[in-house]
């Protein structure tokens, strides 16, 4: 094969790498105990997943155009109370217990979810300091949104680290949450 035909082959081959990566595509995960996920993975993210020796599954998704980092734990729940408002709050303080010890506003919400199935909440947490820098530099986030998804038998818990919570590509996360994740 000469030169100028296999660059031609790697150039094709990459050009259909890209143009993969850059498509909406559907992921599937499973549970250890049965449960089967459909992820939504918006175009231009990337996506990896991890197991942890307690059948948890951590989901990351991030796109560095949009400067948007995700991060989900998706965890069979043997607690039936995980579809009410109050474990979720509490687990969600729980999870972002970090955040709260350093975060300048004292104040949080909890804001319902609405998730196509299942029920929610999520709370969005903005650092001043951070927000004021323009621009940030990668890595650095103005805010941090926290949320927990679930039915019974299963709890999602995620974080989203964005620059702006107004921005079409913020909601297209946002409803990625909503949407999907949801059991096959």
């Amino acid at each position: 094969m000469t030169s100028k035909r296999l660059s031609s082959v790697l150039l094709a081959c990459a050009l259909g790498l890209v143009a993969t990566a850059d498509a909406q595509r559907e992921q599937n995960l499973s549970l250890p105990d049965g449960v089967r996920l459909r992820i939504t993975v918006p175009a231009g993210y990337s996506y990896e997943t991890q197991r942890n020796q307690f059948g948890a599954a951590l989901v990351k998704m991030e796109n560095p155009v949009w400067q948007i980092a995700v991060a989900a734990i998706v965890s069979p729940e043997p607690d039936r109370a995980n579809t009410t408002r109050e474990w979720q709050e509490n687990r969600l303080i729980t999870f972002v217990a970090d955040a709260l010890a350093i975060a300048a506003e004292k104040d949080y919400e909890f804001q319902p979810l609405y998730p196509k199935s299942g029920s929610g909440v999520f709370l969005v947490f903005t650092d001043p300091r951070v927000a004021k820098r323009e621009p940030l530099p990668p890595g650095e986030y103005a805010h941090l949104v926290g949320g927990v998804k679930a039915w019974p038998g299963t709890t999602i818990v995620f974080q989203i680290l964005t620059n702006s919570i107004t921005t079409p590509e913020f909601e297209e996360m946002m409803t990625v949450f909503r949407e999907s994740f949801v059991k096959r």
